[in-house]
């Protein structure tokens, strides 16, 4: 996963996502027999992104099919969002996952009611390159993609009274420092779990 800064404003403009069969074919594709010139010349144009090396999270189909798949009337909507949610998350300390499974246990049939849908959840295994050359400190544990059909949808959780608890779990379970939320406009993208 590529985090692209375009104007230095430290928020990101752009995400690209590149997909391998695997760590072997990452090393070999990526890693190993490219020229010395090609690596500065990518150094040098990579030094204000951000790079990470992930696996999508299998449990997300499992726990939450329904905010996954969608009911079957939003099946065409969710393909044309107004907007994504990009989440990069670092867990507190001492039980911090475990809040945000709280918080996605809580929230996530009514995420799927106002149409609110998974792209990805990715496992970050690794931090590749950073902006902040603090490849510690921006260790993203998770980064979740979710889509937004409509903002009326999104508007009508948020007063909601078991949105609003469940945030305070949410909260907790993030290093509030490292983490991030973002929306990000509908570009060239698709679905990474099976359709």
């Amino acid at each position: 996963i590529v985090f692209y800064l375009e104007d230095g404003d430290n928020v990101y403009d752009q995400i690209l996502i590149t997909e391998y069969l695997g760590g072997q074919s990452f090393k070999e594709n990526v890693l190993e027999g490219i020229d010395s010139r090609i690596l500065e010349k990518r150094a040098q144009i990579l030094e204000r992104d951000d790079i990470f090396l992930a696996k999508l999270n299998s449990d997300v189909e499992r726990l939450y099919s329904r905010f996954v798949e969608g009911v079957d009337e939003d099946r065409n909507n969710r393909y044309n969002p107004v907007t994504f949610h990009v989440h990069g998350m670092k867990f507190a300390p001492n039980g911090g996952r475990d809040d945000v499974t709280k918080f996605d246990d809580a929230t996530f049939n009514l995420k799927a009611d106002n149409s609110i849908f998974v792209q990805a959840w990715f496992d970050i295994e690794a931090t590749c390159t950073t902006t902040s050359g603090n490849s510690d400190a921006l260790k993203y544990d998770q980064v979740r993609i979710e889509s937004i059909r409509d903002w009326d949808d999104y508007a009508n959780i948020l007063p909601q009274a078991r949105w609003v608890n469940a945030q305070r779990d949410r909260q907790d379970g993030l290093d509030s420092v490292f983490s991030f939320s973002e929306t990000m406009e509908a570009g060239l993208y698709q679905r990474m779990y099976n359709p």
